[in-house]
């Protein structure tokens, strides 16, 4: 038997569809909710009237009108929760402040060398509060109810439950609680591997990616499988490893502690510190061996993002020539593209969760 909806649970039903779709379109009037959602004007109305006071839309111009009086133009107020994205290097860490839609409002760096002590966990939780505090007096955020709360992101393989990591070798650490990371905050807290950060963003801001492969190279590698528009996340939450998987049967060390991985072969510390360098012939061929294995298995488009982007197009051509030769078939359909903002984006990407989550809810 189907369990009836009740009044207040129907309410909420159509205050997070309204606000849902004012969200997603940015800008709409109020015959629009109506007829998208199927709802009569008055409850649009009165969701309307609720919304405005809790601080979420606002009413910011009109739209033309062919006759009579001009329908006012709904938005989303940007500014009405906030959210702080803490991004974790080994030797530094980056702050980030931003709004309802994910954009940086602030940015800070601090220099803080990465150790597995509850000192270093300590000084996480005081640059948040310190950082949240320097905005409260610059964009006047006045109430703490409107950061939803800290999004960090670092570099790593965590386990089944996103409790533990696993290892995270840039870090030098393995079975590693993420509690440690988030004892002193005082919001509400995620931790998120950093490829899956920045695939998520990808996938906010590129709305027609539905399916494919996210590969993220930077020191470390990394990467997402995208089916449907989301994030795979496997059996164990391990889906998209990438950087792990063997090209090279008793190659290269890798960090992690096997041989022969992709990782060893396309990470950045391979590459000159000269950007207008070329990619060497060596490097472009572990590249498009690792590419041709993706796209054979997931046959959709590689998005390539990570401080590899900023080599990588330029080079372009060169690459396609490499694939042309491993796989002559491959190339008529191969799609592949650069996230050149990934390095930036990839420190939303946890917030950007949270804020999802919010939105779902609201």
């Amino acid at each position: 038997m189907t369990e009836k909806i009740t009044p207040l649970e129907l309410k909420r039903i159509n205050k997070n569809r309204i606000f849902r779709l004012i969200y997603d379109r940015k800008a709409l009037k109020r015959q629009d909710l109506a007829d998208e959602l199927s709802l009569s004007l008055p409850t649009v109305n009165q969701n309307i009237k609720e919304l405005m006071e809790e601080g979420m839309i606002e009413f910011s111009g009109e739209f033309n009108s062919t006759g009579g009086r001009k329908p006012q133009v709904i938005t989303p107020v940007r500014m009405s929760r906030l959210t702080v994205a803490l991004n974790i290097r080994k030797t530094y860490v980056r702050v980030v402040l931003v709004d309802l839609y994910g954009d940086v409002m602030a940015s800070e760096r601090e220099e803080l060398e990465f150790a597995d002590t509850d000192e270093y966990s300590k000084k996480l939780g005081k640059i948040v509060d310190s950082f949240i505090t320097k905005q409260n007096r610059r964009n006047e955020i006045t109430d703490s109810a409107r950061i939803l709360g800290v999004g960090i992101t670092i570099p790593g393989i965590f386990d089944r439950e996103s409790e533990r990591i696993l290892i995270a070798p840039t870090l030098g650490i393995k079975d590693y609680d993420i509690k440690r990371l988030t004892k002193y905050m005082k919001h509400p807290t995620i931790v998120v591997n950093d490829a899956r950060a920045s695939a998520f963003t990808y996938i906010r801001k590129s709305d027609e990616i539905r399916h494919g492969v996210y590969l993220l190279v930077d020191r470390g590698v990394g990467g997402c499988i995208i089916e449907d528009g989301k994030l795979v996340r496997g059996t164990n939450n391990r889906a998209g490893e990438i950087g792990h998987m063997t090209i090279v049967p008793g190659g290269r060390k890798c960090a992690c502690g096997k041989s022969g991985c992709l990782e060893s072969y396309i990470s950045i510390t391979n590459l000159s510190d000269n950007l207008n360098a070329e990619l060497t012939d060596e490097y472009l061929t572990y590249l498009a061996l690792g590419i041709s294995n993706l796209y054979t298995i997931f046959d959709g488009p590689i998005i390539i993002g990570g401080g590899l982007a900023s080599y990588l197009e330029p080079n372009l051509s060169r690459l396609h020539d490499k694939l042309k030769e491993m796989n002559p078939i491959l190339l008529e359909e191969l799609d592949i593209r650069i996230d050149a903002n990934s390095k930036k984006e990839a420190l939303t990407g946890a917030a950007l969760m949270l804020i999802e989550e919010f939105v779902k809810k609201i």
